[in-house]
């Protein structure tokens, strides 16, 4: 007898590929070769994880490689120059104030607002599907809610020395 029920994938990105399984680099490579594996440089796993989202869903447009995005947010990691990368990248998240004028934010509202996921800017575009706000700007029409559940309870709860650098 045939299967009929329909296959449900849950690991499809805003650009629309399939993404790779969470642990494909830290269980799935032989042992030998774990360290030597591509990873997000980051103070914990939460963290790595929040920048690991940043970097596959938004890193292709927000880069310092002629990103078509004119701001200086990098949101894209390079396994080559790990710690740099991640200095970069934090550097242009932390504190920065946002171009884009947010509707119901103050002028100048930060990216991301250490400990203060609600009044940082780059939740509120996560969270809106307003055309004109929404972050990724294409191919979504729904909320990644565990995504935003991820990058919200990172900004609210990450060390203070690692937000604010």
């Amino acid at each position: 007898m045939t299967n009929t029920t329909p296959t449900t994938y849950r690991l499809i990105s805003a650009d629309s590929h399939v993404n790779e399984p969470p642990d494909l680099w830290t269980s799935r490579v032989p042992s030998e070769y774990r360290e030597r594996a591509p990873r997000i440089e980051s103070p914990s796993p939460e963290a790595r994880a929040a920048l690991g989202y940043l970097h596959g869903n938004c890193g292709h447009c927000h880069n310092d490689n002629g990103s078509p995005a004119p701001v200086d947010l990098v949101l894209a990691q390079s396994a080559a120059t790990n710690a740099m990368s991640y200095e970069s990248m934090m550097g242009s998240l932390m504190g920065k104030a946002s171009r884009y004028r947010t509707r119901g934010m103050p002028v100048n509202a930060p990216l991301i607002d250490a400990g203060r996921p609600d009044t940082s800017v780059l939740i509120a575009r996560m969270r809106s599907r307003d055309p004109l706000m929404q972050m990724p700007p294409l191919g979504t029409q729904l909320v990644d809610a565990e995504s935003l559940k991820l990058i919200e309870h990172w900004i609210r709860n990450s060390p203070e020395k690692e937000m604010n650098r």
